[in-house]
C-alpha cells in the first residue's frame, strides 16, 4: 500500500470544495490518473470559486501551488454527479457546454480544410475569415464561429506591471556625456536569440512587452514553474468572469506530467497558443506568413531531456534547431582554458541554429540545465522541454522563401559577434585566486591601491552616470596589492542568470548583464550571484500601471552593465579615476604568466 502523505492545508477561501480521489476522476484533467496517487495525498487539491475582478495571484508574490482552469462540461459534470439538477447558473452552464459541442465539430471542419488554422489565434482567425469570405465562405463562417467560441472560454486575464525606468535620462547623458559632450548610443544590442517582443511567463502564454496583457482560457494550466521551483509569480492573474479553478501543489502536479492524456492536452494548448509566437521570435522566422508559421507549427517535434542530458555536443553534426518551451539550457563551449560558458537560453530562445544556417557541425554543447533556488526546497531533477526543428523543414522554408536566405546570414553573422572570443591566456594562479573566483572575471573591477588616494571619484562618476545610485561598491577582499571591489565582473558563467520567472536579465551584445524593466524584484538573481554584485533597489511610490493599481513593483535588481550603453565603452569609474588607479580587465590575461603575481600573491 501508497504511503500516505500528511494532510495538506492549503490557504482557505470562501466556496472552497475538498474533493474526493472519487469527484477528482470525473474531471478530464485526472483522467487516466489512479485513484491510488490522488489519496496519498490529501488535501493537495482544492476546488477554487472566483467571482469576476477576483486575484488569483499577484507578481513577485512567493508561489508553490499551480492553478487549473476547470472548463465547463467537468463542471457540470460534477453538480450533476452531486445531485445539482436545477438553477439558473447550472442552466446556464448546460448552455455553454452545449456550445462548447460545437466548436468540437467546427474544429473538425477547420482542421480538414487547413489545420494551420487552428493555430491563428482569435484576431488572426477573425482576418483570415474575412479574406476567405468570398473564396470560401463556408470555411470563412467556421472560423469566425470558431473565434466567438474561444472568446467564450476566456475567464482571466494575465498581466505585468513594468514600473517606468527612472535613470533613463541620465543613462542617455552619460558621465557628463563623458566632460566632452559626447553622448550616447543608447542600450547595447541584445543577444540574437532575446525573443523579440515578447516576456516570458508561467503559463500558457507569453506577453507582448508593448502590451504586457493576455487571456486565459479554461483547460489551461498556469504557476507550473512556481509550483515545481518556488519561484515568485511571474505576472498577475485576474478573474474576468465567474469561473472554477484547481489549486494543486507540487506532487499532485507531478503525478499530473507522468498521464498521457494530461500531457498530450497540454501539447495541444501549447500547439495552439504559444508555440507560433516561439517560432515568431526567432529573427529568422519573423516575416514569414501566419500560414507558413502556422503549418510549421503542426509539423515540429515535442520532445523532453531530463536535466544533466545533452541536448547536442560540440562537433555533433546539425540536423535541427530547438526552440526552449520550458525550463533553462546551459550552452557552453571548449576554449584554451578549459570550457566557457556562452549563455544560459530559456523559455521563447532558440539554440542549433548556426548548424543549420551555415550547414556545419555543431560549434557549441547545449546541455538541459536543473538548478534550485536556494530557498531550502529540496532539490529534484526536473525536465526541460524543447521544440525540434528539423534540417527538412528549414530547408523547405529556405526554397519556398528566398527572403529568408538573407535573413539567416544576417542572424549567423551577428551570433559570429555575439560568441568571439580573442585567444586568451590561462592563469597559472591558484590557492586565493580560485578561492576569490578572479578566473570568471572576463571584465574584473580592480584597484590599484598602490595608486588609489581614496578619492571616491570612481563610485560618484557611477553614481552620476545611474542616477545617483552607484553600481560600485569600493569594498572587496584584496588580492595582493589590488582590491576587488563588489561590482559585476562579467563572469565565464553568469549563475546570476539561472532561475528569473520573467526572462528579464540576460547578456548584452559584448557580454554585459542586462536587466530588462520588466523585473518583478523577486531578489533571485541577486541571490544567485556569487559575488553581492547585484543590488536590489526600492522604487518611488506609485510605480505601478494606472489600469492596474493594486499591483506594486516595489524594487528592482540592478547591476553593473560595463557601461554598455555609452558610446565609447569605457566604464565610467575607470574614466573618471584621476590616478589610473580603476581598472577593467580579464582576469586570466591580467594575471597569466609571464606577468609577475600582484605582490603577496602566492602561485600555489
Amino acid at each position: 500500500m501508497a504511503k500516505l502523505m500528511p494532510v495538506a492545508d492549503l490557504p482557505p477561501r470562501p466556496g472552497d470544495e475538498k474533493l474526493s480521489p472519487e469527484e477528482l476522476a470525473k474531471f478530464s484533467v485526472f483522467s487516466g490518473v489512479k485513484s491510488a496517487n490522488l489519496e496519498r495525498y490529501p488535501g493537495a487539491v482544492v476546488l477554487r470559486r472566483y467571482r469576476a475582478g477576483d486575484v488569483v495571484c499577484r507578481q513577485g508574490e512567493p508561489g508553490w501551488t499551480a492553478f487549473y482552469i476547470l472548463p465547463g462540461f467537468d463542471l457540470l459534470a460534477l453538480r450533476e454527479s452531486q445531485g445539482h439538477a436545477n438553477g439558473t447558473a447550472l442552466s446556464e452552464l448546460r448552455s455553454r457546454v452545449e456550445e462548447y459541442k460545437d466548436a468540437e465539430a467546427i474544429e473538425s471542419q477547420v482542421a480538414a480544410a487547413d489545420p494551420t488554422l487552428l493555430s491563428l489565434d482569435s484576431a488572426a482567425k477573425r482576418a483570415r475569415a474575412d479574406a476567405l469570405a468570398v473564396e470560401n465562405p463556408t470555411l470563412s463562417v467556421s472560423l469566425r464561429r470558431l473565434a466567438d467560441l474561444e472568446e467564450l472560454k476566456a475567464a482571466a486575464t494575465v498581466t505585468l506591471t513594468i514600473a517606468p525606468r527612472d535613470d533613463r535620462a541620465h543613462r542617455t547623458r552619460g558621465f557628463f556625456s563623458r566632460l566632452l559632450g559626447r553622448g550616447s548610443d543608447g542600450r547595447s544590442g541584445r543577444p540574437t536569440s532575446q525573443p523579440m517582443g515578447l516576456i516570458p511567463l508561467d503559463g500558457p502564454v507569453d506577453l507582448r512587452r508593448e502590451n504586457p496583457i493576455a487571456t486565459l482560457h479554461e483547460g489551461e494550466l498556469f504557476g507550473e514553474m512556481s509550483c515545481l521551483n518556488r519561484y515568485p509569480r511571474s505576472a498577475t492573474v485576474r478573474v474576468t468572469r465567474d469561473c472554477v479553478m484547481i489549486e494543486m501543489l507540487r506532487n499532485v502536479l507531478e503525478v499530473l506530467q507522468k498521464n498521457k492524456g494530461f500531457k498530450e492536452q497540454m501539447d495541444r494548448v501549447y500547439r495552439r497558443r504559444v508555440l507560433s509566437g516561439h517560432l515568431r521570435a526567432l529573427p529568422i522566422f519573423r516575416d514569414l506568413d501566419d500560414t507558413v508559421v502556422a503549418r510549421l507549427a503542426q509539423r515540429v517535434e515535442l520532445i523532453e531531456k531530463e536535466a544533466g542530458e545533452v541536448v547536442f555536443s560540440e562537433g555533433d553534426p546539425s540536423d535541427s534547431l530547438y526552440v526552449i518551451r520550458m525550463g533553462m539550457v546551459k550552452v557552453t563551449q571548449k576554449s584554451p582554458g578549459g570550457t566557457r560558458v556562452l549563455a544560459y537560453r530559456a523559455r521563447g530562445e532558440f539554440v542549433g541554429e548556426m548548424g543549420l544556417i551555415r550547414d556545419e557541425p555543431r560549434n557549441a554543447t547545449c546541455t538541459a540545465l536543473d538548478h534550485a533556488v536556494d530557498d531550502g526546497a529540496k532539490k529534484r531533477s526536473r525536465r526541460v522541454e524543447l521544440v525540434r526543428v528539423t534540417r527538412a523543414d528549414f530547408d523547405e522554408l529556405l526554397r519556398e522563401n528566398p527572403r529568408l536566405r538573407a535573413e539567416v546570414e544576417g542572424v549567423a553573422a551577428a551570433r559570429d559577434r555575439e560568441t568571439a572570443e580573442p585567444e586568451r591566456l590561462v592563469t597559472t594562479a591558484t590557492g586565493r585566486f580560485d578561492e576569490l573566483g578572479l578566473l570568471q572575471g572576463q571584465k574584473l573591477m580592480l584597484i590599484d591601491l598602490e595608486r588609489c588616494t581614496r578619492c571616491d571619484e570612481c563610485v560618484r562618476a557611477c553614481a552620476t552616470t545611474h542616477d545617483g545610485r552607484t553600481r560600485l561598491l569600493r569594498e572587496g577582499p584584496r588580492f595582493g596589492n589590488f582590491l576587488i571591489p563588489a561590482s559585476c565582473r562579467q563572469c565565464l558563467d553568469p549563475v546570476c542568470m539561472i532561475g528569473c520567472p520573467v526572462g528579464s536579465i540576460h547578456k548584452g551584445a559584448t557580454g554585459e548583464i542586462i536587466i530588462e524593466d520588466w523585473c518583478i524584484g523577486c531578489e533571485i538573481c541577486a541571490k544567485q550571484c556569487p559575488y553581492d554584485a547585484i543590488n536590489m533597489h526600492p522604487l518611488p511610490a506609485g510605480s505601478s500601471a494606472e489600469e492596474s493599481p493594486t499591483v506594486d513593483v516595489a524594487q528592482r535588481a540592478v547591476v553593473c552593465d560595463q557601461c554598455g550603453s555609452l558610446s565609447d565603452g569605457i566604464p565610467s569609474c575607470v574614466y573618471a579615476c584621476p590616478h589610473d588607479a580603476a581598472l577593467r580587465v580579464d582576469a586570466r590575461a591580467f594575471f597569466s604568466s609571464p606577468r609577475p603575481l600582484p605582490v603577496g600573491a602566492s602561485p600555489s
